[in-house]
């Protein structure tokens, strides 16, 4: 920032300073100030309470899509099983039939 613009943004702070305390001398404007704080109070008031709303629904939310999210991989990974399952069942004779022709050799080896 240049020496300029700070010079005039600490001027101004003077200027809204002196006319600040001037205008806060009379009851009205003191009164006028009260309500506009108690106005800026209520309306952040209401708005934290409405953020808190939204945060609330939003987990439960969230917690029906974690929920959703299990359901899915939990029948995604029981179709996976199933389909090594018929995948192990219909390679189960080969595997017997190797298994079996293994053995035997394994006989005729120790018969020699």
């Amino acid at each position: 920032m240049s020496v300029k613009s700070n010079i005039l943004k600490i001027g101004g702070g003077i200027l809204v300073g002196a006319f600040g305390g001037k205008f806060f001398k009379s009851k009205a404007a003191k009164s006028a100030g009260v309500h506009i704080i108690a106005g800026a109070k209520i309306a952040g008031n209401s708005i934290k309470d409405g953020f808190e709303k939204c945060q609330a629904s939003c987990s439960n939310a969230a917690a029906e899509a974690d929920i959703i999210k299990e359901e899915h991989f939990v029948k995604k990974d029981q179709a996976y099983r199933d389909k090594v399952k018929a995948d192990f069942e219909a390679l189960k004779p080969a595997y017997e039939a190797i298994i079996k022709e293994e053995k035997e050799e394994d006989a005729q080896n120790a018969d020699a």
